[in-house]
């Protein structure tokens, strides 16, 4: 992702994430019952980073209008990349 300051760090997380979802589709009864429910789950993923650069939009005009201050996690995250 652009502005990251550790990328891999967060791709180290996807990985991570994607091997718990796989182990619960492998050895939960429930996910088993359904089918392609994996790639389902993944298939939703390009809609939750819409959302999330969505998100970062309307934090960005916020701050910019000075109507609320960015919250700390973001600045943290996105530090040098977001112009405020």
């Amino acid at each position: 992702r652009y502005g990251l300051k550790e990328p891999h760090r967060v791709e180290q997380l996807q990985m991570k994430i994607i091997s718990s979802l796989r182990d619960h589709v492998t050895y939960n009864a429930e996910a088993q019952r359904r089918s392609h429910y994996l790639s389902r789950l993944l298939g939703k993923l390009p809609e939750l980073r819409s959302l999330s650069v969505q998100g970062l939009q309307r934090i960005f005009y916020l701050k910019l209008e000075d109507l609320v201050p960015a919250p700390p996690l973001i600045e943290t995250m996105f530090v040098g990349t977001l112009p405020f």
